[in-house]
């Protein structure tokens, strides 16, 4: 297995919010998009922002609820799992609507591909169509049950 430059490889960004669909995705994505010693992967997970309005620093970080911090557990599993095939990661957790943070998170930083389930918990409108329709680099969705 040849090994890319971290600066020469795909960036590949997954949405993962804790789901059976994210959980779906990320095996899937392993399995049939992933390339060990090419890609690096970021993980990307959306809670929401607790942050009261007043509130002026914009970088303290609001506290967790014990699912929130769970998931944030989880995503660093993920990563060490990921690390396992060869791949680079970095974990990055977003603050706000999931349907603005993500295309905001794209907008602001080198992806080349995002993957994402096409269902997770609890929008009413779907963040899948939103960042098909609102990112800059190709989204990929994959659909619960895909093999």
């Amino acid at each position: 297995m040849s090994v890319v430059p971290i600066d020469q490889r795909r960036k590949i960004a997954l949405a993962y919010d804790g789901s059976d669909d994210a959980r779906n995705m990320f095996k899937w994505a392993i399995s049939n998009i992933l390339k060990p010693g090419e890609d690096h992967v970021t993980i990307i997970s959306v809670l929401p922002d607790t942050r009261r309005p007043s509130q002026d620093n914009a970088s303290e970080a609001p506290q967790h609820t014990p699912a929130q911090a769970s998931l944030i557990e989880r995503v660093r599993d993920l990563a060490r799992e990921l690390n396992t095939h060869h791949l680079t990661t970095q974990d990055v957790v977003l603050y706000g609507d999931p349907r603005v943070s993500i295309p905001k998170f794209t907008r602001e930083t080198t992806v080349d591909l995002l993957i994402m389930g096409s269902r997770g918990l609890g929008q009413v409108k779907s963040v899948s169509d939103r960042c098909v329709h609102e990112c800059v680099c190709p989204v990929l969705v994959v659909r619960p049950n895909t093999k």
